[in-house]
């Protein structure tokens, strides 16, 4: 019998005999949680996406503002005849997150909760079909892939966090308190 998209709306009624109902709700709890962690990846994705952007923006209007600062101070002076005939440039500022590395983050995180959506839903299928054959299947494989992915994931945001110049990295422990291992 193939398969038609208006068997997704009609349900196959199944008669409550032990827990029938009790596991096929769970099956569907289950089934939104996947979903919601996968939306969630999508969603961080986008935001870290749009902060990339923000923080290209931010940078930008930070040195156009220092550069129009050093300008009128350096027209003030010469009008007044002061001593000063050049002031310093500002210092480079830091970035808070660079465009390219953004997009490669949101691009990963986006194609991750594309992996979890699709997972999810597969799952709840075959999960399904199982249910109404009395049988069952745990989820190790994907349960694994997703400790793996995330346990990547942790340890590339580590890595991008400790060695990004700034506050809180190793860069600014090594400038404060001399080299590390020595």
């Amino acid at each position: 019998m193939p398969f038609r998209f208006s068997n997704l709306w009609r349900p196959t009624v199944l008669p409550n005999l032990d827990s029938t109902a009790r596991d096929h709700l769970a099956n569907e709890r289950t089934f939104l949680a996947w979903a919601r962690t996968g939306l969630g990846f999508v969603g961080l994705g986008v935001a870290l996406e749009k902060f990339a952007h923000l923080g290209v923006a931010l940078e930008n209007f930070a040195h156009l503002s220092a550069e129009s600062a050093i300008s009128a101070a350096s027209a003030a002076s010469s009008s007044s005849n002061t001593a000063s005939d050049t002031l310093p440039a500002p210092p480079p500022l830091p970035p808070l997150v660079k465009q390219q590395d953004g997009r490669v983050a949101a691009i990963t995180f986006v194609g991750l909760g594309g992996a979890v959506l699709a997972h999810g839903t597969i799952r709840y299928y075959s999960t399904m079909q199982r249910l109404m054959n009395k049988q069952f299947a745990p989820s190790t494989g994907g349960v694994a892939l997703l400790v793996l992915v995330s346990s990547g994931l942790t340890l590339g945001g580590l890595y991008s966090v400790l060695m990004t110049p700034g506050h809180f990295s190793l860069h600014a422990v090594e400038r404060e308190h001399g080299k590390v291992g020595h």
